[in-house]
């Protein structure tokens, strides 16, 4: 049975600091914790009442030393739990998920979860989160450069096939509203629609691209 929201940001809070206490203990770090303000990558951290949270929040419970910062989140957006990872300026930094991935090792555990809406679930979920970085905590308190970089364009390749994919999707659609503007005899609206898509088009698309053309007159 799902726990209140108080429940679960109670159990968020004290878990975290119980099972991550060995990033102060034993590493060095300092621990703050907050609502974020949603403004800039390092969030300012607000006080909170477990009680009275607000509608739309992503409380943060922040571990800091010199260079490095671990944050672990959880939100009302899909009840959302995960770990991210900063290192020296970084403007925007990694899921811990990624590092590991970058190292090809399993990132299973560390990956957080979504809807977690029970307090044992909550208190696994942070269990398995906090076993994976203590496990592999040198590859977070000393990086090697080559891992950052590895992670980066690992990145980067995921972003440019979510990217394609994305492009793909279009194109689709923009087929339908073609194929239906086509049947209407809007010719200029089938240019507009499929030109965009030039680098992607099937070789249909630009037979029926060039017979538009050359029905409105378009050389």
């Amino acid at each position: 049975m799902p726990n209140s929201t108080a429940e679960l940001v109670n159990t968020f809070t004290e878990e975290v600091e119980s099972q991550f206490s060995f990033l102060v203990s034993e590493y060095g770090f300092e621990n703050e914790s907050g609502l974020s303000d949603f403004k800039g990558p390092v969030s300012q951290l607000k006080t909170f009442n477990p009680g009275k949270m607000p509608g739309l929040y992503w409380l943060i419970e922040r571990y800091n030393r010199p260079g490095i910062r671990v944050e672990i989140g959880y939100g009302d957006r899909e009840l959302l739990i995960e770990a991210a990872w900063w290192f020296q300026d970084q403007q925007h930094g990694f899921g811990m998920w990624e590092i590991l991935n970058a190292a090809d090792l399993n990132s299973k555990g560390i990956g957080g979860g979504a809807w977690v809406n029970s307090s044992e679930f909550m208190k696994r979920t942070i269990s398995d989160m906090a076993i994976s970085l203590k496990k592999n905590i040198e590859l977070f308190v000393n990086p090697r450069k080559e891992l950052i970089d590895r992670a980066l364009e690992i990145r980067g390749q995921r972003l440019r096939y979510d990217q394609d994919k994305q492009r793909e999707l279009d194109l689709s659609h923009a087929r339908v509203e073609a194929a239906s503007g086509f049947r209407k005899k809007n010719y200029r609206k089938v240019i507009e629609l499929l030109s965009p898509f030039s680098e992607i088009l099937s070789e249909a698309d630009h037979k029926k691209i060039k017979l538009c053309r050359k029905y409105e007159k378009i050389i």
